[in-house]
């Protein structure tokens, strides 16, 4: 069902920026202050560019990783509120060990371990 309305309410595309770096031999960094500090610096060249962003999710031909460079998966979950986080702890890091719901699928898709497998 929430397909369903997101294909109906979802843009077909949008104008963003998107900061490129220009190649003029800076360096890059980004370095941020402690905890409860604001102190933010930062080196090198953007160049800001107004770019459209086609949603994917629109298209009727599915995405294919070898010709397109990533392909869309469905991840179905329990977990019904992302910002609760004693829901995420039990639904994700179950006291057992395990990795949680998808630990299986993810198993046997080619032997992808979970970090979270290691948490207690």
């Amino acid at each position: 069902m929430v397909e369903v309305i997101e294909r109906e309410t979802a843009s077909e595309t949008i104008d963003a920026t998107v900061n490129y770096i220009v190649n003029n031999g800076e360096k890059l960094f980004t370095q941020t202050a402690g905890p409860g500090a604001t102190d933010v610096r930062t080196g090198g060249t953007v160049d800001p560019r107004q770019v459209p962003i086609h949603n994917a999710r629109l298209h009727a031909e599915p995405f294919a990783l070898d010709r397109d460079g990533f392909r869309f998966v469905r991840h179905d979950t329990k977990v019904a509120d992302f910002f609760d986080e004693d829901e995420m702890r039990r639904r994700l890091l179950p006291r057992d060990g395990s990795a949680g719901e998808g630990r299986e699928r993810r198993l046997a898709r080619g032997g992808v371990r979970s970090h979270a497998a290691h948490r207690r």
